[in-house]
Order: structure tokens, then C-alpha cells, then sequence
């Protein structure tokens, strides 16, 4: 008789706070990021008809956004991490001159590669082994939000972005 899934003793599932998420090249701890969404893909159908019927066929992938949520510690300042990041990849201030090279540049594809890199999800066991990596590759920041204050509440400040990707890859380790 074969024993159940609960019953082996060898088994265990994959747990939502056993992770890490490392930033690529930038020097944001792993501590601080407090929760990430898992990659996710969408397949788009082709409709084909034909007399009374219509059938589907595959069409193309797309990569869903991830999100991300970071604790803002006052060391180190998440806020002002993130902000140095997208003005690595790109963003320029309004306040400085029109005339000045500077004003003009703008966000990059490869800005943002060399200001993020490659962005790792590690998931871990209960001995805090590696188990499985997503690698989001070719990431960029399409949005932040960087939390809110409030005098009513004594949360944590939390700061919000989405992560579009070109594809994601998954290894397992053993």
C-alpha cells in the first residue's frame, strides 16, 4: 500500500515565508524585501472557425508582472536605494536645466540591466537550503509606491513596486 503525501516523513510542502529575493547588483539586503509575488504567464489563444465551430490554438506567452513589497528601515534607507536605482536606469529630475545633456537622458533597456541585473526568488527548506530559483531576466521597475505615513498607525512603512520582466526561468536544486 502506498502511503499518502502527509505521511512520508521526507516530505514537505514549499512555505510562503521561507524565501529570499536578491536585487541583482544592487546593495538592497535580502532582509528588507518583505514579500514578492511568484512569476506568472498568460497564454494568448488564436480562435480558428470553422462552419459551426470555432477552435483555439496557442498563441503567445507573456510574462505578468511581479510585485514586490520592501520594509523602509532608516538603515539602510530602502526609499533612497530605490531612487538611486531608477536614476541608474535613467530617470533625471525636472528641476535641472533644460540646456544642460544631462536633463535629456532618459530610461534605458540596458540602464535598467546594469542598474538591476538579473533579479533571483529563492524558495528554501525548513534547514534554509535552496530548493528552487526564479531568475527574472532583463527586469525594470513600472512602478513604485513608497508607502504612506500616518499618525493613527504604528505599522511598518512599506514601499510597493511592480517588476516587468522579459521572461523567467526556474531551476531546482536537489
Amino acid at each position: 500500500m502506498t502511503s499518502t503525501f502527509w505521511a512520508q516523513k521526507d516530505s514537505q510542502p514549499k512555505r510562503q515565508h521561507r524565501f529570499m529575493m536578491s536585487l541583482g547588483t544592487t546593495n538592497i539586503p535580502q532582509w528588507v524585501v518583505s514579500q514578492v509575488s511568484r512569476p506568472s504567464m498568460e497564454i494568448n489563444t488564436v480562435e480558428h472557425q470553422y462552419m459551426n465551430h470555432t477552435f483555439k490554438f496557442p498563441g503567445r506567452a507573456k510574462w505578468n508582472n511581479v510585485s514586490v513589497t520592501l520594509r523602509d528601515p532608516l538603515q539602510p534607507d530602502a526609499s533612497n536605494l530605490i531612487m538611486d536605482l531608477l536614476e541608474k536606469a535613467g530617470y533625471r529630475p525636472p528641476s535641472l536645466s533644460p540646456d544642460s545633456v544631462e536633463s535629456r537622458k532618459t530610461f534605458s533597456k540596458k540602464k535598467f540591466g546594469d542598474a538591476i541585473g538579473n533579479i533571483k526568488i529563492h524558495a528554501m527548506d525548513a534547514n534554509g537550503n535552496i530548493k528552487e530559483t526564479w531568475t527574472l531576466n532583463n527586469p525594470m521597475i513600472v512602478s513604485v509606491n513608497w508607502g504612506e505615513f500616518n499618525y493613527g498607525s504604528e505599522e511598518l512603512v512599506d514601499l510597493t513596486m511592480d517588476i516587468a520582466y522579459d521572461y523567467a526561468t526556474i531551476s531546482l536544486t536537489k
